[in-house]
């Protein structure tokens, strides 16, 4: 398998927003939340975080009624909803990115393998020498924060400019280990 050439997402200025049902009392084998749970995009808007991502700086979009039937009514294993289950209006940011010739527009849970974003949301703490935070999708979905703390307590040293970063030790996460060496994703 060859490897993965990262790439910067960046944040599109627009945010999808969702009609979210879900019931986490009650448990679902179609979910990877292990719970009733569904969202439906109703539309796209001006992004409603503030820079940092931490909070809304406001709420662009009205709260639909219990029963407005754009709320999801089933689940995919088919529970239906109750009106007493909860909601939730779910905005997602939206980053732009090129693939050959074409620019992409996703939310971050639909970004490809090797995308590469700014995590503005996470505590400064969890920063490099450059002051940022750096999050990669890996292949198989999952996503590394470079920055954060590592699951043996230490962290990963990474250097270069992004998207071209050398990361070490090695990434190990239940669906990937391999390293980032000059903005390649490369199995191990």
């Amino acid at each position: 398998m060859n490897g993965i050439t990262c790439f910067i997402a960046t944040d599109s200025g627009r945010a999808r927003v969702s009609l979210r049902r879900y019931s986490p009392r009650l448990a679902c084998q179609s979910s990877p939340l292990g719970y009733h749970n569904i969202k439906v995009p109703i539309d796209v808007v001006a992004s409603p975080f503030n820079s940092d991502r931490r909070e809304y700086y406001h709420d662009p979009y009205p709260r639909p009624e219990k029963d407005d039937p754009r709320w999801p009514s089933r689940c995919r294993c088919g529970y239906d909803f109750s009106l007493s289950d909860d909601d939730q209006i779910f905005h997602e940011q939206l980053y732009r990115y090129e693939t050959g010739k074409m620019v992409q527009i996703g939310t971050q849970d639909e970004l490809p393998a090797g995308a590469m974003i700014q995590a503005l949301w996470v505590p400064n703490t969890w920063v490099g020498e450059d002051g940022r935070s750096w999050l990669v999708r890996l292949p198989g979905g999952e996503e590394w924060l470079i920055d954060a703390p590592a699951s043996d307590g230490g962290r990963w040293k990474r250097t270069g400019n992004a998207p071209q970063f050398t990361v070490e030790p090695s990434i190990l996460t239940p669906k990937y280990h391999g390293w980032l060496r000059n903005g390649v994703l490369v199995p191990a």
